[in-house]
């Protein structure tokens, strides 16, 4: 009588850990599910974003610059903010003085890019 008394308490116990359990799953999934949908909704923003962005700038500079930027091609004159569009962010920048006229170079992997007053004034390749 006992050895079932003691049966019923494990049984009921194991029952109780596998609900308890199930219930955490349950709950696990659902943050997940939650998750998945806030980073598919910020994806959402980010391309609405983008597109918008991209409209502004077509307004501003015109279809090639837009075409330029989505190819990740820099041009000269082009204005630093839209050089970071179509290649990124350097991996370092120089401030230097350039005939007495305030220079900044960007560095990239294979190329070092020269800027004055915020424009693109021109590149040098880092072919070896």
């Amino acid at each position: 009588m006992i050895y079932y008394a003691i049966l019923c308490i494990g049984v009921a116990v194991l029952l109780y850990m596998i609900i308890r359990q199930g219930i955490a799953n349950f709950k696990r999934e659902k943050a997940i599910e939650e998750l998945r949908e806030k980073w598919q909704n910020a994806l959402i923003d980010e391309k609405r974003t983008k597109e918008t962005i991209m409209e502004l700038i077509g307004k501003t500079f015109g279809e090639a610059t837009v075409s330029s930027i989505e190819k990740g091609i820099y041009k000269e004159n082009m204005p630093d903010y839209l050089v970071k569009m179509a290649i990124g962010r350097p991996m370092s920048v120089q401030p230097v003085v350039f005939h007495g006229i305030p220079t900044e170079r960007w560095f990239y992997k294979s190329v070092v890019l020269s800027f004055q007053s915020g424009r693109l004034i021109g590149w040098e390749t880092n072919d070896k």
